[in-house]
């Protein structure tokens, strides 16, 4: 990304999938052209990405209760990225998912506690 002077927003990893989140303005058929060079397989697709952001995230289940609140409401969490120092949690989701990811999460972290 830096050969085009870009950042990710979002990664997430494991052992066969890295997951990187663009800004739309900077992709274009250049980047994709490069990442089809490096990689086996590249996939895109519009997503949003929902966080919560918070100093007392470390709390056991806290990720597990805001996962089980997006898949009550039937949003389907592409990928998931939180730090060891947990003060953000950062949800892939289809971009028709984004706003109603946003009020399950606040009404799931913020108004029940």
């Amino acid at each position: 990304f830096s050969e085009f002077g870009i950042s990710f927003t979002f990664k997430s990893t494991n052992a066969n999938t890295i997951s990187v989140g663009l800004l739309e303005k900077d992709w274009n058929e250049s980047v994709r052209q490069r990442l089809q060079d490096m990689f086996v397989y590249v996939e895109v697709e519009k997503v949003g990405v929902v966080c919560a952001i918070g100093s007392n995230m470390s709390a056991p289940g806290f990720l597990g209760q805001a996962a089980s609140a997006l898949a009550e409401a039937k949003i389907n969490v592409l990928s998931v990225a939180q730090s060891t120092r947990q003060t953000n949690m950062q949800f892939l989701v289809s971009r028709e998912d984004f706003e109603e990811a946003q009020r399950v999460l606040h009404r799931a972290l913020c108004e029940k506690r």
